[in-house]
């Protein structure tokens, strides 16, 4: 095997090593996201069309649009509006 065959060897494995460990991350922060909505649901602080929408988005893979979503309706809902 040549150098740059070995090089270019190690760089796929480290790739793929960093892909697998991202999609664990992501993994982890939607479930995170998806405790704290059951949570926010059962003690009434959103109501259930706002859960579906936000728990929707997370599992598509915008975690961190469902992150800023929950944190606006949080928002809104404490000032009264819904």
């Amino acid at each position: 095997m040549t150098e740059n065959a070995k090089r270019r060897a190690a760089w796929i494995e480290t790739r793929q090593e960093m892909d697998a460990r991202e999609d664990a991350s992501r993994y982890l922060r939607a479930r995170l996201i998806l405790s704290d909505l059951r949570e926010k649901l059962r003690f009434g602080k959103i109501t259930w069309q706002q859960y579906s929408t936000l728990r929707g988005q997370a599992l598509a893979g915008d975690v961190d649009g469902a992150v800023k979503g929950l944190g606006r309706v949080l928002l809104r809902n404490s000032k009264g509006e819904v």
